[in-house]
């Protein structure tokens, strides 16, 4: 893919994403490999590994997972926090063995680009997770996706996809052209295909369910307070996105990025979470 994220801004990011996962589609799927001793998870689009980190202490009692990302940075990065992060953690060959929350973990690092396919692994996989990514993939490969999943009976985690919702809170009269201007760009390539931006969340459910799949979904949305780092980042990369389209005059985007960024009680950046299980 060509758009990357730093480790810095995932690092940035991860407590607020921690707070917004959905605690009802988390719950839907521990549940549905409740009972299995064993699980194998291919999590796309890795980063530093904020999705292990959010969910393994749901899922079964011996985990195999393989981080896939594009980023050797971020793989690196999510290597040295899993090691460090967990006092009972040592090297086996290029994996890590990990035990952590009653739970033994394998955990492998795997560099590929979704953009030339889906790798290999996931034959032998159980679930697929993936955090922020959805939006910038197409309808296109996001139905590949469940195509794929669905002939091998996958189940998927799908977290933190942009739902399209930029609001002030008290609202200001430019948040819905700003939240279009936004959505334009997003749907540029960003490589994998014209992306969904937010259309992604309904095209994720309506792509699984076509194959069968019993979806469950919920709200994980930020609400992120005044004076923090991350959403003084966030309404800079907005803006910056938005004077991209010229869709907004610049005056009016100044006047938009100054309120969203200082004045406003709470910014809401809205996501939706899904899980989707195969039938049988």
């Amino acid at each position: 893919m060509s758009t990357g994220f730093s480790p810095q801004w995932l690092a940035l990011r991860e407590p607020a994403d921690a707070a917004a996962r959905n605690r009802d589609v988390m719950a839907a799927c521990a549940a549905a490999f409740r009972g299995r001793q064993d699980l194998r998870i291919v999590d796309l689009g890795a980063g530093t590994g904020a999705t292990l980190r959010a969910i393994h202490g749901l899922l079964s009692p011996v985990q195999d997972w393989t981080l896939v990302d594009h980023d050797p940075d971020g793989l690196a990065t999510a290597r040295e926090l899993l090691a460090h992060g967990t006092p009972d953690a040592r090297g086996e060959g290029e994996a890590l063995r990990l035990v952590h929350s009653g739970r033994s973990l394998r955990v492998r690092f795997r560099r590929h680009d979704l953009a030339h396919g889906l790798p290999d692994n996931l034959r032998g996989a159980n679930l697929v997770t993936a955090s922020a990514l959805f939006d910038l993939a197409s309808l296109d490969w996001i139905e590949g996706l469940a195509e794929a999943l669905a002939r091998r009976s996958v189940a998927l985690l799908a977290m933190l996809t942009f739902d399209g919702t930029i609001r002030c809170q008290p609202g200001h009269r430019l948040d819905a052209p700003v939240a279009a201007a936004f959505a334009a760009h997003q749907k540029r390539d960003k490589g994998l295909g014209l992306a969904a931006g937010p259309d992604a969340a309904r095209g994720l459910a309506r792509a699984f369910a076509a194959h069968g799949y019993r979806c469950v979904e919920g709200d994980s949305a930020w609400h992120l307070a005044c004076g923090t780092d991350l959403r003084a980042e966030v309404v800079a990369g907005i803006a910056a996105a938005v004077a991209e389209t010229r869709r907004v005059p610049q005056p009016d985007l100044s006047t938009w990025r100054d309120f969203a960024r200082s004045d406003a009680e709470t910014l809401t950046i809205g996501h939706a979470d899904l899980f989707a299980r195969p039938p049988g």
